[in-house]
């Protein structure tokens, strides 16, 4: 039982030590033409969002939205790509093909 408590703890310890190199990652994706600005770390969480103020207009809101949604997930699949790849050179993943 002490042994299960030990390999607990140990994972806990782990896990926190990840979180915190990935929270060091960070990544930005732009897009219109540099207009819109979303940055993320590797926990994905978001850093910052920014947003030129010519394209704050009612009558571009559809395609703003969808900016930013394309913007995200481009920021999101970076920052798990350098997750992978920082996790994989910490030695903290087996080598996966293709993140290399």
């Amino acid at each position: 039982m002490f042994d299960q408590l030990k390999q607990l703890k140990d994972l806990r310890s782990q896990a926190k030590k990840m979180q915190e190199t990935l929270a060091t990652i960070v990544v930005e994706e732009n897009d219109l033409d540099g207009k819109l600005k979303i940055m993320m770390n590797g926990n994905q969480e978001i850093i910052s969002i920014k947003i030129d103020p010519e394209l704050l207009t009612t009558d571009n809101q559809e395609s703003l939205q969808g900016a930013i949604k394309q913007t995200f997930n481009k920021a999101k699949d970076t920052a798990q790509r350098q997750a992978a790849m920082q996790m994989q050179s910490d030695g903290s993943l087996p080598n996966i093909p293709g993140l290399s």
